[in-house]
């Protein structure tokens, strides 16, 4: 999970300084809020220790297909136990997160069967969409934490604040209904990647 932690993490990073700036709107030259220096300082976060497209490749290649995808598969067993087991009393929320985390989870086992079916006849062309693979296990990772860190909270009884239980389910939720929801569109790209660079030529199409 290394190069995940470190490349999915600040490219996330990355993408709520960005969205952030959105608030505020056009600034013109006057800029009070300091946003626009957060997003500065997380842009380089994705270039020190090793770039995030090299994290990426060292998944698919070293990680994934350097163990034959034990280790992904021994998360996915993980993923997968915890999303069938949802309980019939359970709230709507509990049960569509278990849902799309299911089905996010289908989508990386199936690119997963593709990485090892293809990386040992065509390396560069699993390498070619390393990042969609990236950001697809980073995603349904953070997914499954934040289900089971709600699945927690809202069943802490009193130990947790009722306010801090509903932010969790909330945010769980969106996650699931919108970063979860586009795994089959990055299991698709990750495929793809590789076929669509295979017939550029450098020299002629650059």
């Amino acid at each position: 999970m290394t190069p995940v932690v470190k490349a999915w993490c600040t490219d996330a990073g990355i993408d709520v300084a960005n969205t952030a700036i959105q608030v505020y709107g056009g600034m013109g030259y006057i800029e009070e809020s300091g946003v626009p220096q957060l997003l500065r300082d997380a842009r380089i976060a994705a270039i020190y220790e090793g770039t995030n497209g090299i994290q990426a490749m060292d998944l698919v290649g070293r990680k994934v297909a350097g163990d034959n995808g034990v280790a992904v598969a021994d998360l996915l067993t993980e993923i997968d136990a915890f999303a069938a087991a949802c309980e019939d009393d359970e709230p709507a929320d509990a049960k569509a997160i278990r849902r799309r985390l299911a089905e996010a989870a289908a989508e990386l086992a199936d690119a997963t069967r593709w990485l090892l079916r293809t990386y040992t006849e065509n390396p560069r062309r699993v390498a070619a969409g390393a990042v969609f693979y990236l950001r697809l296990l980073g995603d349904i990772t953070a997914g499954w934490l934040l289900a089971m860190s709600a699945r927690k909270a809202v069943g802490g009884g009193g130990a947790v604040a009722p306010d801090f239980a509903e932010a969790k389910r909330r945010c769980a939720r969106c996650f699931a209904d919108t970063r979860l929801a586009e795994a089959s569109v990055l299991r698709r790209q990750f495929v793809a990647a590789g076929e669509a660079l295979h017939e550029l030529d450098p020299e002629r199409h650059l």
